[in-house]
């Protein structure tokens, strides 16, 4: 939800923390690091502004996720009133969230790009841009998977519109849409609907289970190869092992 990057006295330490792994990872100077000193300030100093123009929306926005959280945990919330309820406390949420987190997103990375700046050219090419990371990052958190989730559809979906390893490619798409329905499973409070993607999961199944590539698309061209040169080991043992007819 972006809390931390909104809290000042969380900010601060990570930024300076932060400038010291680049004055190490570049081997900066002495001018260079009171140059990238000079940086911290100027923005520390429009952090400040910020957060002070957008403190009663911050407060705002603390109390609709303390609400929504709150809601999360009721399980008596099943009525389609309520639901409704919910849903416009998330589109607040989400209103606000769009207002104070992507300006502090910039914030950082304009931090970035101004220390990672500093460098010369040789140093530069010598030890490679040092990006910033976020606090509480992980190695599969949601921001990482929101970059990975849409090229793993488009992928998915270029190999079954090109019937391109077809029965693999639709297998790992049922998994994913399974994992998502699992996700919303139908008795949790809050829980979305998950019609289109269960639609979506059994009609995948039913692709593999075909091998639909096979009849139309790429795998019908490459199958045929594969079967020749790529003989099933049983299919060698039983020939092995199959007597020779006496002529």
């Amino acid at each position: 939800d972006g809390l931390f990057r909104l809290d000042l006295e969380s900010t601060l330490p990570e930024w300076e923390a932060y400038r010291d792994r680049v004055v190490a990872h570049y081997g900066f100077d002495e001018k260079q690091e009171k140059d990238a000193a000079a940086a911290g300030k100027r923005y520390e100093g429009r952090l400040k502004q910020f957060l002070g123009a957008k403190n009663d929306t911050i407060e705002e926005y603390h109390l609709w996720l303390e609400r929504r959280d709150k809601n999360a945990t009721d399980k008596s919330r099943q009525l389609a009133s309520l639901q409704t309820h919910d849903a416009r406390i998330a589109g607040e949420t989400r209103k606000l969230y769009a207002e104070l987190v992507p300006p502090i997103d910039r914030v950082w990375k304009d931090l970035e790009n101004d220390l990672n700046a500093l460098a010369t050219d040789d140093q530069w090419k010598a030890r490679g841009r040092l990006a910033i990371s976020k606090p509480g990052r992980r190695t599969l958190d949601t921001e990482t998977m929101d970059r990975v989730v849409p090229w793993f559809d488009l992928a998915i979906g270029i190999c079954l519109i090109l019937g391109f390893l077809t029965r693999p490619a639709a297998i790992i798409g049922a998994l994913f849409l399974a994992t998502i329905c699992a996700s919303q499973w139908p008795l949790a409070p809050g829980a979305a609907p998950i019609y289109n993607q269960a639609i979506e999961m059994l009609a995948l199944l039913a692709l593999a289970a075909i091998g639909a590539g096979r009849f139309f698309g790429i795998d019908a061209f490459i199958c045929p190869f594969k079967d020749k040169c790529c003989v099933p080991k049983q299919a060698v043992e039983i020939n092995r092992t199959k007597p020779v007819p006496v002529p």
